[in-house]
Order: C-alpha cells, then sequence, then structure tokens
C-alpha cells in the first residue's frame, strides 16, 4: 500500500529474494456497504545487500514524491541528499523554487546523490544518473558561473545537471576527496 520495501532476515532460502509475492487486503465501501477485496502482489524484498540492486532506481527517488513546495525540499536537502552540500544562495533557491520545478529538482538532486554515493574513488567523475555537463571555456570566463564558496574563496561552479520544464540548471563543483557535491545554483539556465 506504501509503495516500499519489505526489509527481512535471511533465514532461510524463502527469504534469499529480491521481490515477495503477497496479497494486499483493503476495505472498499459501495453503496454503504463495506467489503473485503484482495489481490496478488509483487513487493521489494530485501535481506542482504545484493537485492538491492534491481531497487536501485526505486531507493534513489524514494522520497522525492513526497515533496510538496521547495521550502520543504530546502528544509528536507540534509536528510535526502547526504551527499549535496548547498551553498547559502541555492538553499534560498530553492526555498523560492517555481511549485512546476520542485519533483523534477528534488528527482534530478537525487539522481546526482545517487551517483555520488557510488562514485569510487579510482574514477575521475560519477557515472551520472541525469544529464550533466561542464560549460565551455568560454562561459567559465565570463564570470556568470562564480560564486562565493564556503571558505570565502570565490570559484567557478562550471558543472552542471539540467531539469526540464524550461532550460532549468543546477550548478556545482566537485569534491573528489570527500566524493561530494556543493550547489551553487539552482534555477534558470544563467545568461
Amino acid at each position: 500500500m506504501s509503495d516500499g520495501l519489505l526489509v527481512s532476515f535471511r533465514t532461510s532460502s524463502a527469504w534469499d529474494v529480491e521481490w515477495m509475492e503477497g496479497t494486499r487486503a483493503y476495505l472498499v465501501e459501495s453503496d454503504g456497504d463495506i467489503q473485503l477485496m484482495s489481490e496478488d502482489v509483487q513487493v521489494r524484498h530485501g535481506s542482504v545487500e545484493s537485492h538491492l540492486d534491481p531497487h536501485l532506481d526505486w531507493v534513489s527517488l524514494a522520497g522525492t514524491a513526497d515533496v510538496e513546495s521547495g521550502a520543504d525540499l530546502q528544509s528536507k536537502r540534509k536528510e535526502m541528499f547526504t551527499k549535496l552540500k548547498f551553498l547559502p544562495r541555492a538553499e534560498d533557491q530553492l526555498k523560492q523554487l517555481d511549485s512546476r520545478w520542485v519533483a523534477p529538482v528534488a528527482q534530478t538532486l537525487a539522481l546526482m546523490n545517487r551517483a555520488l554515493v557510488e562514485w569510487s574513488p579510482t574514477s575521475s567523475h560519477p557515472s551520472w544518473y541525469t544529464h550533466v555537463t561542464a560549460d565551455s571555456q568560454s562561459r567559465r570566463d565570463d564570470g556568470l558561473l562564480d560564486f562565493r564558496d564556503f571558505d570565502g574563496a570565490t570559484r567557478t561552479f562550471h558543472t552542471h545537471a539540467r531539469f526540464t520544464p524550461g532550460a532549468g540548471r543546477i550548478h556545482f563543483r566537485l569534491d573528489a576527496s570527500t566524493r561530494t557535491a556543493t550547489v551553487a545554483h539552482v534555477g534558470q539556465k544563467l545568461v
């Protein structure tokens, strides 16, 4: 009913599966009568880490559908996106996010976070699950991508993820030493 994940201990081979079959029972009111209905269902399941592999897309987006507004997204950012840090300006942008962008931004941030969680220090860049590109050198040189970082230094945040509708951008910088990204801009393409 809640589109969740069943977790169990692998005490027998019956629990060594990625999906469980079950029966969902629920009450339905019809013309003043209440009837018990049931249906067979497949439920995500995990008793060992490898059972999560087929559910990674679902896990990485878990919670994004529950975000109701930009302010809600901003308040939940630390628990939802453990590998993303947000400059104060990006936090303000999240708070004021246009309602049509709340879900796309939440999903894009979740996919970025997933890539960072899985990022191996031996690889120069994460394997992104969303469209991520670096801006051209001319865009880097025009100053539009320069923002004051946490330490007060001005840095160029030339890597961005895209989201729609419109030309939405999330500009960020990678930190390979901590396998995190600092988000500097969430909004329209900077022109």
